[in-house]
């Protein structure tokens, strides 16, 4: 490692600490990150940022670190979300979420407190690298379909400079990611991940008499079958899809047959191509249980998160970062896509974009808790190798 680096990030970690801890203890959810944003605000400010911006997309937050070294003018945007979950912690932790109901279960408070203490090192390191650092700290990852980042873009996130390239890092809890690993995947990385709300209308009647009824209870149970059975049939197996019915809800009590069914479910893919397919069957599945069954049905199919696309030289840069400042053997190619979908696919649609798993998975014996679970908690320590993943990507790129 950068000698000057290891020492920053050692002398920034106690720090980066605090932040964490109390954005853990604040949650806020997607669109209402108002205290959370003003805080990231306010820290930028306080380390000497220029142009720090609020309201970005909504509760978005950029700002610009110019570096003084002659050379290149590029611009490298680094990226952190700041959402929380509705979920209930049950950690026991010192600094759990004061918010009920709300929680810090994905590591957006370690992402953001990485993301600041690699700009409060960049800020006063400003003479090791050319060009331009912006900061972008994005609301909204985690309300799938929508998400924050496609409203920062159209208020100009990747503007005024316009960047070039832009690196997000995700903290992750689970096997195979201790703390020290970082896991990268060249080209697509993770699923496009839509959502898909069906309504089934029939006509409600006694329980005694179904002859005389429509039951869009038994129609709906013919759907949730028929879409198991396009993954099963109608996908080349060879091919990755998902579709899971997360929510069914019919029927009031026992002896009326339901009027009506609602459900909602994901759906998980690898390509737009495979998203329009996937439509496709849905629809003609649909059609075939309004004839056979009687009933109506209404679609409702938000388009979601695109793929993750991988840029290959940013993924080179990462790899070479990671040597450099991690060891030989942090960084590992992964050779299949995350089947969990992330916003930032639409940074990285714009321009050259890396992607990458930082491991944060305590190794001493305790039992780990995955992301989105509510007892999740992860090693702060990793986030000594996220600040030196950012510090040092940064300067790699800036200097060309």
């Amino acid at each position: 490692m950068a000698e000057w680096i290891k020492q920053s990030v050692e002398e920034q970690f106690s720090e980066a600490v605090e932040w964490r801890r109390d954005f853990h203890a604040h949650p806020e959810l997607g669109y209402q990150e108002t205290r959370t944003a003003a805080r990231v605000a306010g820290l930028l400010r306080e380390f000497g940022l220029e142009d720090v911006k609020e309201y970005i997309g909504g509760n978005g937050v950029t700002a610009l670190i110019h570096g003084t070294k002659p050379g290149p003018r590029r611009v490298l945007a680094l990226r952190a979300d700041m959402d929380a979950l509705p979920v209930a912690e049950e950690t026991g932790l010192d600094f759990s979420s004061q918010n009920p109901g709300v929680m810090h279960a994905c590591g957006h408070d370690g992402h953001m407190s990485m993301a600041l203490g690699a700009a409060k090192i960049l800020c006063r390191n400003r003479d090791k690298f050319s060009g331009t650092v912006k900061m972008i700290f994005q609301p909204a990852e985690e309300p799938a379909p929508t998400g924050g980042s496609r409203a920062m873009i159209e208020d100009g996130a990747l503007e005024n400079p316009k960047v070039d390239a832009v690196m997000g890092l995700h903290l992750w809890v689970g096997p195979g990611r201790p703390v020290g690993t970082v896991l990268v995947k060249r080209g697509v990385a993770t699923t496009v991940t839509d959502v898909m709300q069906i309504e089934v209308f029939g006509r409600a009647g006694h329980g005694s008499s179904p002859h005389l009824n429509v039951d869009a209870l038994v129609a709906g149970c013919k759907i949730v079958d028929g879409l198991q059975t396009i993954i099963s049939r109608q996908i080349d197996p060879f091919d990755t899809a998902v579709i899971s019915v997360g929510t069914f809800n019919s029927g009031t009590v026992e002896n009326v047959t339901s009027g009506y069914t609602k459900m909602r479910a994901s759906v998980r893919t690898l390509s737009v191509e495979m998203r329009e397919h996937i439509k496709k069957c849905v629809r003609n599945l649909l059609e075939g249980v309004e004839k056979t069954m009687g009933v109506t049905v209404k679609l409702d199919y938000q388009d979601g998160y695109l793929s993750i696309v991988n840029n290959d030289n940013m993924v080179d840069l990462l790899l070479d970062v990671c040597r450099e400042e991690l060891g030989e053997d942090a960084a590992k190619i992964v050779q299949r896509p995350e089947t969990w979908g992330e916003d930032f696919s639409f940074f990285a649609e714009k321009v050259p974009g890396v992607f990458a798993i930082v491991g944060a998975s305590y190794d001493d014996g305790r039992e780990i808790y995955s992301n989105h679970n509510s007892r999740f908690d992860w090693d702060e320590n990793a986030m000594k190798n996220g600040m030196a993943i950012l510090v040092g990507s940064a300067v790699k790129f800036l200097n060309g």
